[in-house]
């Protein structure tokens, strides 16, 4: 699924060898797990709006507070940008920004 993707890259996988650390590069396929698509597909399906009901029902979760940890996560990551974007405001006036919202086309 990976190659499909286009996940083909290197990525450095650290870990500890009686107390040293090693360093191997290791093709992302490699590191991909079902677990890991799994969480993936369902931060980014409800980053894209999909609903959590909706969400629920295609990952197979009996209770919706299963599927609810999946969002908390992407209210996390929502919370953290838009402290990021909106604390990096100057208070002059607002023709000091040059660019409000950028939008491009989806690739054909």
């Amino acid at each position: 699924m990976c190659k499909l993707v286009g996940l083909t890259g290197a990525a450095d996988l650290v870990s500890t060898e009686s107390g040293n650390l090693v360093r191997a590069a290791v093709s992302k396929c490699e590191l991909m797990t079902m677990h890991t698509a799994k969480h993936t597909f369902a931060t980014q399906s409800l980053l894209r709006g999909i609903p959590v009901e909706v969400l629920q029902k295609v990952l197979g979760h009996q209770k919706i507070q299963t599927t609810l940890i999946y969002a908390k996560i992407v209210e996390d990551f929502q919370h953290q940008t838009m402290r990021r974007v909106w604390g990096g405001v100057s208070a002059g006036p607002a023709a000091e920004v040059s660019q409000v919202c950028a939008v491009e086309p989806l690739a054909a």
